[in-house]
Formats: structure tokens, C-alpha cells, sequence
């Protein structure tokens, strides 16, 4: 946040209102959630190496429908992760400021998270 025109004032302000720590809870179950570790790394690209053979070098379209179900379902967590995770972090900032706007700012909060559900 730092590199952003006030980032570092954006960051000790949220820090202040100790939204940080939320956040930062908040991206470590959804990185989680995406399953990328390096062995699950490593077996997609064994799994996609097991299914090809010499032929395939003949036919790249072919070879290439048969690894792309192999990677789909993890770049389609991530892209989902990324379309979540710009809301959120809005969420987050939003949430911060409110809660250094002190009592009116917790009152605004309270009354939009009582429509968050509709």
C-alpha cells in the first residue's frame, strides 16, 4: 500500500481501526480455500504429463484438450478468489474508516449490515 498516493497513511489507518488483523484472517482461509500448494502444483503437472504421449506431438490442439481440464478448476479458484477479494478488500477499507469515524461512523455500519443480508 505504501507505492499507492497515501497508502501509508491508508495502512496506519486501517491498522488504527484494526482492521489489518480481519483482513488479514480473512485472505489466509480464502488462499486456503484455493488449494494451491506446491505438491497439488507438482501433481497437476504430473497428471497432465501422464495423459500425453508421442502422438501428441503431432496433434498440439489435441494435447492440449486433453491437460487444459487438468488446470481449469484451479485457475477458475483463482479467478473467483480475485473477483471476491477487490469487494472485500473495499469492505475492509470501508469497514476501517467507519470505525475511525467513531460513533457515526458504527452507527452507519450498523445500520448497512443490517441490509448486507437482503
Amino acid at each position: 500500500m505504501g507505492l499507492a498516493p497515501g497508502g501509508a497513511v491508508l495502512y496506519a489507518s486501517l491498522e488504527e481501526a484494526k482492521v489489518i488483523p480481519k483482513a488479514a484472517a480473512w485472505f489466509k482461509v480464502e488462499i486456503q480455500k484455493l488449494n494451491i500448494t506446491f505438491a497439488v502444483i507438482k501433481s497437476m503437472f504430473q497428471k497432465a504429463w501422464d495423459s500425453l504421449s508421442p502422438l501428441d506431438l503431432l496433434n498440439l490442439s489435441g494435447a492440449f484438450e486433453k491437460i487444459k481440464p487438468i488446470f481449469l478448476a484451479p485457475v477458475d479458484r483463482i479467478k473467483n478468489f480475485v473477483v471476491k477479494a477487490g469487494p472485500k478488500l473495499m469492505e475492509f477499507i470501508f469497514e476501517g474508516a467507519m470505525s475511525l469515524a467513531g460513533a457515526a461512523g458504527k452507527k452507519v455500519t450498523g445500520i448497512l449490515g443490517q441490509g448486507k443480508g437482503v
